[in-house]
């Protein structure tokens, strides 16, 4: 991934605290050498600094009230792909070697998937509860840079819940495990204001 024009729009590290969301914005990250220097807490008040799935909440208690999904799109075991073309953004779980059950994980990453895909085909109640999802890619081959790629929601309009979010098996090493294949929708959104909680959500 190259880094972008400069014509394109770009955020400095100073600036996140007050910056709109921006799709397809490059949002820079600091120089300090450590995980302070991560522009996604900067942007998202209550989101952990590291890692793929980031929240404010507690996904083990039910309290994810947003929510963030990094990729750096480098990992060719399990590949994270957008397709631009018709806005479905798959996105696979954190359970990613042998050796823990599937909702296990350290980061609960796939507690929080199995829970808001569950919602979103509940009630209206249910739903409501979805948070919202915010996606981020890697920028750039070094540094901390992020793209905001977009506002997300779990499944789409074409697709069967089973095609929605599906356990998948992999072998590693010869040992099986199971981790999560979830599909998300990129909502047609192309600012959300730092006012969060005006937010737009959709309504399934």
């Amino acid at each position: 991934m190259t880094l972008p024009a400069a014509s394109e729009p770009q955020v400095s590290f100073t600036d996140l605290e007050t910056a709109d969301l921006i799709v397809d914005a490059l949002y820079a990250g600091g120089t300090s050498g450590h995980t302070g220097d991560d522009p996604i807490s900067k942007l998202l008040k209550g989101v952990g600094n590291q890692g793929g799935f980031r929240y404010s909440g507690s996904p083990s208690k039910g309290t994810v009230k947003l929510a963030v999904l990094y990729t750096s799109g480098r990992d060719v075991d399990w590949p994270d792909h957008l397709d631009i073309e018709t806005g479905t953004f798959t996105y696979y779980g954190d359970n990613k070697k042998p050796g823990q059950g599937l909702h296990n994980t350290p980061q609960a990453g796939n507690v929080l998937l199995r829970d808001v895909f569950a919602a979103s085909h509940g009630t209206a109640g249910d739903r409501a509860e979805v948070p919202p999802f915010f996606l981020f890619g890697k920028a750039g081959s070094s540094g901390r840079a992020v793209r905001f790629r977009g506002l997300l929601a779990p499944g789409g309009p074409t697709l069967t819940s089973d095609d929605e979010l599906a356990a998948i098996w992999r072998t590693t090493s010869g040992l099986r495990f199971q981790n999560y294949r979830s599909h998300f929708t990129v909502l047609d959104h192309d600012r959300v204001p730092r006012q969060l909680d005006s937010a737009p959500t959709r309504r399934r």
